[in-house]
């Protein structure tokens, strides 16, 4: 980030700005290259996401919880020194800067982050384009809070576009399914949205914490 006017952005976000018609001047810029033939995290991820929803299946939370770790391990390795964070090392006992690893890459790390805001954030103003008075509250990594209804047309209406194709696109290949719906099925559990809570009287507070005073739901 530079200045409040300034700020670095990825392609995919650009993409979005301008759908939603935000007026912007574009500084200097970088490409990188890319030949969507090669895709060296595929089958890592398929297998690590095939023995997960083993897991899932199997209602085993260790098997679950370890295949997600291993998952996620590869998104930190590979945005490893980007951001030159201090870490602490409990052999010298000292802070000291992350250095890279050796497949850190930060194209792959500004796309990864940049289409996962990005979908987030055409999802919610499209929402609000349909509704001003549907609720959003607290937004995380990759989700939010909503009162939005959870029915299949209604989410059919906010997600389509380019952006969301390539999404859907690439959930399809991990997940090694054909994602009809957006919602879960009774094919897939685990399609685009997934509804991770309910409450009848929701309330929030920091970045994670969400909470009700009704217990009925």
């Amino acid at each position: 980030l530079g200045s409040k006017n300034k700020v670095l952005i990825n392609g995919v976000e650009i993409h979005l700005a301008l759908e939603l018609g935000v007026e912007m001047e574009l500084g200097s810029g970088i490409v990188f290259p890319m030949d969507r033939s090669i895709r060296p995290y595929e089958r890592f991820i398929q297998h690590t996401i095939k023995q997960r929803r083993k897991g899932e299946m199997e209602k085993n939370d260790f098997i679950k919880s370890f295949w997600k770790e291993v998952m996620n391990s590869l998104y930190g390795k590979t945005a490893m020194g980007v951001s030159e964070k201090k870490v602490f090392n409990i052999w010298t006992e000292q802070s000291v800067t992350m250095g890279e690893d050796k497949i850190t890459s930060y194209p792959i790390v500004s796309i990864v982050t940049s289409l996962v805001r990005s979908m987030l954030g055409m999802m919610m103003n499209n929402i609000k384009k349909m509704d001003e008075n549907y609720f959003i509250g607290n937004v995380t990594t990759d989700g939010f809070t909503t009162n939005f209804p959870n029915d299949e047309q209604m989410w059919k209406k906010i997600c389509n576009g380019k952006l969301f194709n390539v999404w859907k696109e690439g959930r399809e290949r991990v997940e090694e399914i054909t994602m009809n719906n957006i919602l879960e099925d009774e094919q897939n559990k685990k399609n685009i949205i997934e509804e991770k809570h309910s409450v009848s009287q929701y309330f929030g507070f920091r970045t994670r914490g969400q909470s009700t005073l009704r217990l009925d739901k």
